[in-house]
């Protein structure tokens, strides 16, 4: 039996580990030297300053929640490094009125500001965070750029595997300071990673509803998925309703100087009036991006000057004003799958939409259900495994699988020169991205590429294969006394070789798994008598 002084030394013990694992404190004002907060929770009191060259380090698990309207400014450095299974958040203790009102900040906190330093010793870095309820409105300081995150005039900021959710900037009607970058804003920022990261139901009344890019940023922008944002504003005028709003998921600008880096991006169910991804640089790159059913055209180019290069991306079902891709630019846009995006009220529009005074961009490889796709383009169906019932955000396009099936004519319709055309390794899945003879159109690279063989030209037999698709057997009928019949599978490994005779040749295929597969049939010589593809269902 335990004694009374044992029992309390237990209770003692318990509370004390229970107060060390449940630590708070309360927080505001100046950290002049290298800080680690590393309580369970962070009460945010009144805005909060990281002085230049001090650090502030987050360890993760940490819970900050701000008790009112304050901001994380940050003149040295922030590194919020969480981990997978304990993450570290930044919120609100109130969100009451965070959407309803569009007059002020109610609702919401001030978020984090970067700004400031350029020294290259300051650099911020999230990572596994979850930052979520930043609000800025016109007439609070004036400040309406970066829901979450906001970074100017700074050395590096790097984000990466965190969730950007519930943030926005908004413009009052009668607002006179625009909002940008419903979840981070950037400019003069050296340097810009966005990385792996989820944005979800981010808004900004004119540009970026989740990102926006301006001046002097050397950004990536990669591995993303972008869901629900929204960067549209809705103005009652004289004339009746205007809609306006630029970049539903992710706006970058910056006319005369540096160009990003935006690939491998996921894009559902966002909104705008122009452009899923909108871009305005001289020399950026867009590519192995999947853009489905968002209200907006995929992406826009808006710079008269642009030679960017837009190409293998995804750009399906958007109800749009302009297309799957708008160019008002002399981009150049190839291995692109544009199929299904129609004009707000349903009416056709080409799929590539270029305005006329840019007629001399470069075209070619493209997959476009009508309009122009350039040389070597084709205007069949895509023919995707899984793809949405239809257009626009009435279809979730994140539900759908945006893969290439085994009869898509996509699969190896891509440019066959890549020299120069900033091919990466791999695809928006990580899988190799010429997988088979050449490049496919679009994000994804089929990974079940089939074999093919070259034709004798003089043989003169006729084969047939039936039925085809087949299950467990299938049936050769050639006008040829006999043969041996080879089938492989789609990388090019031998899984059926057979002697057949007779004027219909039987061959058993049931151990066969699902798939495309490549037959020939050769004579007593080894010469080929004829050749072709066949499908197991």
């Amino acid at each position: 039996m335990k004694t009374i002084q044992q029992v309390c030394l237990f209770i003692l013990f318990t509370f004390s580990v229970y107060s060390a694992q449940s630590q708070s404190i309360e927080v505001s004002g100046d950290i002049a030297s290298n800080t680690t907060w590393y309580q369970d929770t962070i009460f945010i009191v009144g805005d909060v300053h990281v002085l230049p060259n001090v650090v502030l380090t987050i360890k993760p698990g940490t819970y900050i929640e701000s008790q009112g309207y304050h901001q994380l400014h940050v003149s040295g450095s922030i590194l919020a490094i969480g981990s997978i299974g304990d993450s570290i958040i930044f919120t609100m203790n109130n969100t009451t009125g965070f959407w309803q009102d569009t007059t002020s900040t109610a609702g919401g906190w001030g978020g984090i500001v970067l700004s400031n330093s350029t020294s290259s010793s300051d650099s911020s870095v999230f990572r596994y965070c979850r930052i979520q309820y930043g609000k800025k409105c016109d007439g609070y300081n004036d400040d309406v750029l970066g829901g979450a995150i906001f970074a100017r005039n700074y050395a590096s900021l790097t984000v990466k595997n965190s969730t950007f959710f519930s943030n926005q900037v908004i413009r009052p009607e009668d607002g006179v300071h625009p909002s940008n970058g419903g979840a981070i804003y950037c400019d003069s920022v050296i340097q810009v990673l966005i990385d792996s990261n989820w944005f979800q139901q981010n808004r900004s009344f004119d540009s970026g509803g989740a990102i926006a890019i301006k001046e002097q940023c050397g950004v990536t922008i990669s591995n993303n998925t972008f869901y629900r944002n929204r960067a549209i504003r809705y103005k009652f005028t004289s004339i009746g309703l205007v809609v306006h709003g630029v970049g539903g998921a992710i706006y970058t600008s910056d006319a005369l100087g540096l160009s990003p880096k935006i690939y491998n991006n996921y894009c559902f169910n966002n909104q705008t009036t122009n452009g899923t991804i909108y871009m305005s640089n001289r020399n950026g790159l867009i590519f192995n991006n999947v853009i489905c059913n968002n209200y907006g055209s995929g992406i826009l180019d808006g710079h008269q000057l642009s030679t960017a290069h837009i190409f293998n991306n995804t750009i399906v079902n958007n109800q749009s004003w302009g297309g799957g891709i708008e160019i008002f630019s002399k981009a150049i846009i190839y291995n692109n799958i544009c199929w299904g995006n129609q004009y707000s009220h349903g009416q056709q529009r080409s799929q590539i939409y270029i305005y006329d005074a840019f007629a001399d961009c470069q075209l070619f490889n493209n997959c476009v259900e009508y309009g122009m796709s350039g040389e070597q383009g084709i205007y069949d169906e895509p023919q995707f495994v899984d793809a949405s019932l239809g257009f626009g955000l009435v279809y979730d396009g994140m539900m759908a699988d945006w893969s290439l099936s085994i009869l898509s004519p996509c699969i190896n319709s891509g440019t066959a020169d890549t020299a120069g055309l900033f091919i990466p390794d791999i695809d928006i899945q990580g899988q190799t991205r010429i997988f088979g003879n050449r490049i496919e159109m679009g994000a994804i690279e089929n990974q079940y590429i089939f074999v093919g063989f070259e034709e004798n030209e003089t043989a003169e037999a006729v084969l047939t294969i039936f039925p085809n698709p087949g299950t467990d057997q299938l049936f050769i009928e050639c006008d040829c006394e006999e043969g041996d019949f080879e089938m492989y599978s789609s990388t090019g490994q031998l899984v059926a070789l057979q002697h057949v005779t007779g004027d219909i040749k039987h061959v058993v295929t049931g151990s066969l798994p699902s798939g495309m597969y490549s037959y020939r049939l050769l004579d007593g010589d080894h010469q080929t008598i004829g050749s072709g593809k066949w499908i197991r269902k």
